[in-house]
């Protein structure tokens, strides 16, 4: 017997079951590979300032929410900035996001997200499928409908949800 899934949404409560399926619908700004390293997903490439305090990412220009909405730096803002507000219950991605203090939308493919303290696994996390990308429209709607169907790049998405019985995608 398994955890049973009361969200479908890996930003709130951030559980393993959770991040298994969401990996099917959500996709990271950066992949990592199982030795570690760090490839560009969402995200086609990123700096670090010198002191570690700012990533610089630059968003691919072809994805598209399945939603319809266009995959911008606006939209890598919207779901730091729904992994840290307490309203979401985020328990791990916000666990992960601690040092975040904020993202600069430098131009519609640009975002520059700022840290209050350098963190060196910050790659990592966000290659995590707890802080997996949603449509920055579908994050507008009330938490519980955002839980029974959350929006992402794909490749899948979810067509039916019934709580503690079944998922369709």
């Amino acid at each position: 017997t398994g955890k049973d899934i009361s969200c479908l949404d890996p930003h709130v409560n951030g559980d393993m079951p959770q991040a298994s399926l969401a990996a099917n619908y959500l996709d990271s700004l950066v992949s990592q590979d199982s030795g570690g390293a760090i490839h560009p997903w969402l995200a086609t490439d990123w700096s670090v300032s010198d002191d570690g305090l700012a990533y610089t990412f630059t968003m691919r220009d072809d994805v598209w929410f399945t939603d319809g909405t266009k995959l911008t730096a606006e939209a890598v803002k919207a779901n730091l900035d729904h992994m840290v507000d307490p309203d979401t219950q985020s328990g791990t991605a916000g666990g992960y996001l601690k040092p975040y203090v904020g993202t600069e939308i430098r131009d519609e493919r640009t975002a520059v997200v700022t840290l209050n303290r350098p963190y060196a696994a910050f790659l990592e996390v966000l290659a995590q499928p707890f802080l997996g990308i949603e449509s920055p429209d579908a994050l507008t709607r009330p938490q519980a409908e955002n839980c029974n169907a959350p929006v992402g790049t794909g490749p899948y998405k979810i067509v039916d949800y019934v709580p503690q019985s079944k998922v369709s995608l």
